[in-house]
């Protein structure tokens, strides 16, 4: 049933939580931003924050995902805007960026991050940045020092690198890359993201109502939803602005 989990994101204006405001706060913390930058969305979705990007800057903006449906939405949405000149869409992996090294001067991954870890993606991801060049991710964190059991036990699971904000600046400072600036995304991000979920799952559900297989993955995807609500002070996404350390 992997089908029914990328239709019921492909109708979602985002596939994870985000918005304009903390994608542009974290453009905005970007030193020394080279008037035609080179960027690279990598785990962009349908594009919507690679379309923000794409709006607010001067350059080349490439963008990856893994399904293709989700970069054909993409490419079509910049040519309607217009901007099809600057970004471009196309399939791949994260795991196995078909690009050269040091070819950009930003890689961007909102949300998506997690699939690889964000210290994996640091490690193998830093030979395509330019030297100084930056890395922005957002991150998920607990929120809390001691997270309440059941979602520890949740994203145990679904984020096996899971840790806290602490945890992540303890790894960056021993990386190779300089952390710039930070921030938490902000709650009604998660809400808006939810919201739209939640009125797709109530379609979906009426639709699949006699297919045990397609039920069950709704009821996981609307557990999701029940556990923020409930919890929502204890996780969260972190935005993380990181600059590439010059090797002498």
């Amino acid at each position: 049933m992997d089908a029914l989990f990328y239709d019921i994101f492909y109708e979602m204006e985002r596939q994870g939580p985000g918005d304009k405001t903390s994608t542009l706060k974290a453009l905005g913390m970007i030193p020394d931003l080279p008037g035609n930058t080179t960027l690279l969305d990598v785990g962009c979705g349908t594009g919507i924050q690679s379309i923000h990007l794409a709006e607010a800057i001067e350059g080349e903006i490439f963008a990856v995902d893994n399904y293709q449906p989700f970069i054909e939405k993409l490419n079509k949405r910049a040519e309607k805007l217009g901007l099809s000149g600057k970004l471009s869409g196309r399939q791949a992996d994260m795991f196995n960026l078909p690009f050269q090294e040091m070819e950009f001067d930003v890689i961007w991954s909102e949300g998506a991050v997690y699939i690889m870890g964000l210290e994996k993606a640091m490690q193998e991801w830093a030979k395509f940045l330019k030297d100084e060049g930056c890395l922005v991710v957002s991150d998920f964190n607990f929120l809390a020092e001691n997270p309440p059991e059941e979602v520890y036990n949740y994203f145990a699971q679904e984020v096996p690198d899971a840790g806290t904000v602490e945890k992540t600046i303890e790894f960056i400072r021993k990386s190779d890359f300089r952390l710039i600036n930070r921030f938490t995304l902000p709650t009604k991000a998660w809400e808006d993201f939810y919201e739209e979920q939640e009125k797709i799952l109530i379609r979906y559900r009426n639709y699949y109502q006699n297919n045990k297989e397609a039920i069950e993955i709704i009821d996981a995807m609307q557990y999701e939803i029940d556990l923020y609500r409930e919890y929502s002070k204890s996780y969260g996404y972190t935005f993380y602005i990181l600059q590439k350390k010059v090797v002498k």
